[in-house]
């Protein structure tokens, strides 16, 4: 065979497996696409800058992946305008919060990343909550509730702190609005009729409430309220210790104490009435009611 042949023979050779070889790696490309990011977190639910929002909002939003990866999401909310991270790679668009504060500005932002690490943030939004429900303490006449409680405690010598004995009274207690009242000639009250049981004792006293534009007000009470059952010390010879003075009973310890903050107390209305005035009003509740607010019970 000529030489010149060969040649040619051996030049379309290397030709071909050239194009093969160029032809496998275009297919080895198309293969492999590089991967996208998520797009970016949108829509927002509250709309960035909605105001008077329920204290109940769950903010959501929407987005989805160019490559059909699965999306997760870090959330940032809270009240500085740079929030900081709440939730790490949580799957749902939607943000459950703790209770919302009323009248309070909230900022929010997403960052979605895929199964890579690739990821897209959103712009930093916005929303006020509203003050939520107008809630007040009920006050019809018939209203009742009850609610049940037990209290344990301890007692220790004073030197050693070692325990000498412990000591657990349970109660159960009936409130009702049962009538209203008016007091200094003009005010208004409900009367709460407090009944508690506390081991068969039945311990029974009146608080007399208002409701104001701001708060409700205890203005006045018979009698003390709840208190310690009969009991005597435990071992047979052990008795209370409080203010310097034995006492063979609780029942007995808190007649004390009950007598002397009677003593402490502004006088009563009229000749031997029971009812005691608080001066000033104690407010119990501010309204309007929302997390959050606080207010001044007492101040002695």
């Amino acid at each position: 065979m000529p030489l010149n042949r060969i040649c040619n023979l051996a030049t379309l050779a290397i030709a071909v497996i050239s194009l093969c070889f160029c032809v496998h790696c275009s297919d080895d490309n198309s293969q492999t696409p590089a991967n996208r990011s998520p797009e970016v977190p949108s829509s927002p639910v509250p709309a960035d800058g909605a105001t008077g929002q329920s204290l109940a909002s769950q903010p959501s939003w929407w987005c989805t992946d160019p490559d059909g990866d699965s999306v997760f999401y870090d959330v940032y909310f809270g009240t500085e305008e740079n929030p900081p991270v709440v939730t790490v790679s949580q799957v749902s668009t939607v943000y459950v919060p703790d209770a919302l504060i009323g009248e309070t500005v909230y900022y929010w932002k997403i960052v979605a990343k895929d199964r890579l690490g690739d990821s897209a943030t959103s712009p930093t939004w916005q929303f006020s909550t509203g003050t939520g429900p107008n809630l007040t303490y009920p006050t019809a006449v018939g209203s009742q509730w009850e609610y049940a409680r037990e209290i344990t405690s301890f007692n220790f010598n004073r030197d050693s702190l070692t325990e000498q004995y412990g000591d657990s009274l349970s109660s159960s207690t009936v409130i009702e609005v049962v009538r209203t009242a008016i007091l200094y000639h003009s005010v208004e009250t409900c009367v709460f009729h407090e009944s508690c049981d506390e081991h068969g004792t039945i311990i029974e006293a009146d608080s007399y409430f208002a409701a104001e534009a701001d708060g409700f007000y205890l203005h006045a009470y018979k009698n003390v309220g709840t208190m310690a059952p009969p009991k005597t010390g435990a071992g047979g010879g052990v008795h209370y210790s409080f203010g310097g003075r034995q006492y063979a009973s609780i029942e007995d310890l808190v007649m004390s104490v009950k007598g002397r903050l009677m003593l402490s107390l502004s006088a009563p209305l009229g000749g031997g009435d029971s009812l005691y005035y608080e001066d000033p009003p104690v407010k119990c509740l501010q309204y309007p009611l929302s997390v959050g607010v606080q207010w001044t019970h007492r101040t002695e």
